[in-house]
């Protein structure tokens, strides 16, 4: 089920975290899960939803722009606390967004106040927390913020010059950030049962064994399907081919797909946006002539930029959902088999 309803977006992510990747993988990783649970923590504090993580980026839904801002001031009173050598990046933008859930849970989002949102935080000072104008407006009437223009930008694939600002709140808001909840790399299980575990995994030689268990899978993205046309009247298309193939290719143990929103924030990030947290991508174009669509999709790994498998199908327009069908399947096709394969 999909709405559309106003909300406040936040977007972070934590700054040099590729080269903080490179030096230490072992002390980034513990980096990650604290920045993991404080957000699960204070987003929860200020009522919002984390809707989707990408290691060290986050995207969260809040219900009004004081809850958004007051989280994202939260996040980094809370990362000063900690004394980390982290730093943490905030933006927040509030306007109409696609809401999707499933029994009552916010899965994804997705429209223009996410990608709004998504460039903000990608230009945000860190520490920080930036907002858009739309959310300083919001802020005005409360004495307790001080809102402070930071300047006007032009944001990637924005029309128009936005003015963004910076926010700080008065010492009288108590921020709620909680006590701190550290997830350590234990699984959670009984004790004799971990002992046995162990034994199994020493007995055996077990290293690999162990290492199945904590493994991550691979991270897939499909990016929007750039749409081709002298006639606007099916723009559309492409967004809904876009949401269709995140929504129903399968994902297994092996690989994972990323939202919407998340493949929107890498594009927003970088104009290569290659990242190692990233291992594969479908890119590709809808072209309508004549009533006639043209639907041609590429599976790129991302280290090699190595070309996996291509989708190339034309059908009438009034079948472009079966055409979307046609690929979901066979992609769910090859990523299974790439999946038995490794």
């Amino acid at each position: 089920m999909q709405s559309h309803e106003l909300r406040a977006i936040l977007f972070s992510d934590i700054v040099g975290f590729s080269g903080k990747m490179a030096v230490d993988e072992q002390a980034t990783m513990v980096m990650i899960r604290r920045n993991a649970a404080r957000h699960k923590r204070i987003v929860k504090n200020y009522d919002g939803d984390l809707v989707d993580s990408m290691g060290d980026g986050f995207l969260c839904v809040f219900t009004s722009s004081q809850q958004a801002v007051l989280a994202g001031l939260a996040l980094q009173a809370d990362l000063a606390a900690a004394d980390e050598d982290t730093q943490l990046r905030v933006g927040v933008h509030v306007g109409d967004t696609i809401i999707v859930r499933e029994k009552s849970l916010t899965k994804d989002v997705f429209g223009d106040a996410v990608n709004i949102a998504a460039r903000i935080e990608s230009n945000a000072p860190a520490p920080g927390v930036w907002i858009s104008s739309r959310v300083a407006e919001d802020l005005r009437n409360h004495p307790d913020f001080h809102v402070e223009s930071a300047g006007i930008f032009n944001l990637k694939n924005i029309p128009e010059p936005m003015e963004i600002f910076a926010v700080q709140v008065s010492d009288r808001i108590d921020l709620k950030w909680g006590p701190e909840q550290v997830p350590g790399p234990k699984l959670g299980l009984p004790i004799w049962l971990s002992a046995m575990i162990a034994v199994i995994v020493l007995s055996v030689g077990g290293l690999s064994i162990w290492s199945a268990l904590l493994v991550e899978p691979d991270t897939l993205a499909v990016l929007p399907i750039t749409f081709i046309s002298s006639d606007d009247e099916f723009a559309y298309l492409a967004l809904a081919i876009q949401g269709r193939l995140i929504s129903d290719i399968p994902q297994s143990d092996a690989v994972r797909l990323i939202s919407l929103a998340s493949a929107q924030k890498l594009l927003a990030a970088s104009e290569q946006f290659r990242d190692e947290e990233l291992d594969y991508f479908i890119e590709g174009t809808l072209r309508i002539e004549e009533q006639r669509a043209s639907l041609h999709l590429r599976l790129i790994e991302t280290d090699t930029e190595a070309l996996l498998m291509s989708f190339s199908q034309q059908s009438d327009i009034d079948q472009v959902t079966a055409l979307t069908d046609s690929a979901i399947q066979e992609f769910s096709r090859f990523l299974e088999a790439m999946s038995s394969e490794n």
